[in-house]
């Protein structure tokens, strides 16, 4: 007897926004962001038994993965006060599950596998066109893998957890240039520029494994994960020029 393997692959798109020009007047600052990401997970099981003239053997394995992906993008602006803001974010998560095991007795003999992995990724960029320079982008991932090996006899169990997320952002404000009359002096001219950006992220996991009960651990039997997340950001402004006549 031979247990059917399994695998499946999954990927997403793109999510992005950018706000139509027409909302903007000429010269005003667009404000761009995008992200995108990609998930992907297979699974694997087999399995096999032998008998003599008495005996008794059976095999059994299963494996189930899991792996979610998250993007979003934001733009707003505010004429009032010329204020751009921009932001993307990501979180991902995965989890496997695996078990396999053989119970034989007498001339009984058999093995079981089981194995299995999930990965995701999350990437982000934001952008001001027309103001600021540079860009805030980040990016962030989990992975988990798996594998039993189960010998005659022989059960393991293998369980893990991961997630991670980023966000990565910028604000530009520019009002108009202000004319302040003086008395006595003339006109005072004064531009005000800013602008900030901001990035968080975080990855955490969580795995086991071990002996099912009452029976002799796997042969191999191993799970791993990982996490990470990147953010950045580097920007630069323009002010002025202002004029007294």
């Amino acid at each position: 007897m031979k247990m059917n393997k399994t695998a499946t692959t999954i990927s997403i798109g793109i999510a992005a926004l950018l706000i139509p020009l027409s909302v903007f007047a000429a010269g005003t600052a667009v404000p761009t962001a995008i992200g995108y990401g990609s998930l992907n997970i297979s699974s694997g099981v087999s399995g096999n038994f032998s008998l003599g003239s008495n005996g008794t053997a059976m095999s059994y394995a299963h494996n189930r993965e899991a792996a979610t992906a998250t993007v979003g993008a934001t733009t707003s602006f505010t004429p009032s006060s010329g204020t751009v803001t921009v932001g993307v974010s990501g979180q991902t998560a995965t989890s496997s599950d695996g078990q396999a095991y053989n119970i034989s007795t007498g001339s009984g003999a058999g093995m079981a596998d089981s194995h299995g992995s999930a990965a995701t990724l999350v990437i982000g960029a934001t952008a001001i066109q027309g103001a600021a320079t540079g860009l805030n982008s980040g990016w962030s991932g989990t992975q988990t893998n798996n594998a039993i090996l189960a010998g005659t006899n022989q059960g393991s169990y293998v369980l893990g957890q991961t997630a991670s997320g980023f966000e990565a952002g910028m604000t530009y404000v520019q009002p108009a240039t202000i004319n302040i009359p003086v008395a006595g002096i003339g006109n005072n001219q004064s531009t005000t520029v800013s602008i900030s950006s901001s990035n968080m992220g975080f990855a955490n996991g969580k795995n086991a494994s071990g002996a099912l009960a009452g029976m002799n651990a796997a042969g191999i039997a191993n799970i791993g994960s990982t996490g990470q997340f990147f953010g950045q950001g580097g920007l630069s402004a323009i002010v002025g020029p202002v004029i007294a006549p």
